[in-house]
């Protein structure tokens, strides 16, 4: 890739940018009302590779919720995100999250990788039973962290050592809620 740039007359930088790279860039930059929408805009060779992520995603994750954000097909499950997946120029991207990038570190060394994403280029097959299990890995996690952490040791003992029962202070959008007392 080369970009071209001179200084203009008002002394800022002017790139030049070929017109392939260009409609790459634009690409990103659309609003899609939904994934149909975003697959829909590339060529027929690319939809077929993207539809197998996404099956497999869905597939993977059946109860997560589909919507586009940034220019990439998004992945939620109880609002937290899941995973995203976006086509560029050269490769398709995944976006999960560090935590998970450690977790599958051998199975994933032989792919390019910067904080949080996986590049999978266009001249490989896509590893789509890998991505199944980042996605099933993943829906664990957040089920795991929306399950309410009680130990029943140390609950006893806080039950056993209070003598007044309260609410604990909430916050709630820059508002504090003083104790209520039961």
């Amino acid at each position: 890739m080369k970009l071209n740039y001179k200084l203009n007359k008002h002394a800022k930088v002017s790139i030049k940018i070929s017109k392939s790279l260009k409609s790459s860039l634009m690409q990103t930059e659309k609003q899609f009302s939904n994934v149909d929408a975003y697959i829909a805009s590339f060529p027929p060779d690319i939809q077929d590779l993207l539809d197998d992520v996404r099956r497999t995603v869905r597939k993977a994750a059946p109860k997560a919720e589909e919507n586009v954000y940034k220019g990439a097909a998004a992945y939620y499950f109880d609002g937290e995100p899941v995973l995203f997946f976006s086509c560029l120029k050269k490769h398709i991207a995944i976006f999960a999250t560090p935590e998970t990038q450690i977790e599958f570190k051998d199975e994933l060394s032989d792919y390019k990788q910067s904080k949080g994403s996986v590049k999978f280029p266009f001249s490989e097959p896509l590893p789509l039973h890998l991505i199944t299990r980042i996605v099933k890995y993943k829906m664990q996690r957040l089920k795991e962290q929306a399950q309410p952490k009680t130990n029943s040791a140390s609950t006893a003992v806080l039950n056993a050592t209070s003598t007044k029962k309260s609410v604990p202070k909430a916050v709630t959008k820059n508002k504090r809620v003083s104790k209520v007392k039961a």
